[in-house]
């Protein structure tokens, strides 16, 4: 459950990753500050998921599951 979880909130950041690669710079193209203030928190929720899913991984390697492939072969 927790190798599912992590790759679950990896697919969130790439999602938001994304969101912020356009949204702030479409906000500075269009004078919208409000767009533009979204990229620090946004970036700071992208680092939080990735350090989630980290931990998941962390995690799987410390129990030795196996079912995980990269644990596996590693």
């Amino acid at each position: 459950m927790i190798p599912e979880f992590g790759h679950f909130v990896l697919w969130l950041a790439l999602g938001l990753s994304l969101i912020l690669g356009v949204v702030p710079l479409a906000g500075a193209q269009l004078h919208r500050p409000a767009w533009m203030a979204l990229a620090r928190p946004g970036a700071m929720l992208v680092l939080v998921l990735v350090a989630v899913s980290y931990g998941a991984l962390t995690a799987a390697f410390l129990r030795d599951d196996f079912s995980v492939l990269y644990v596996a072969q590693n």
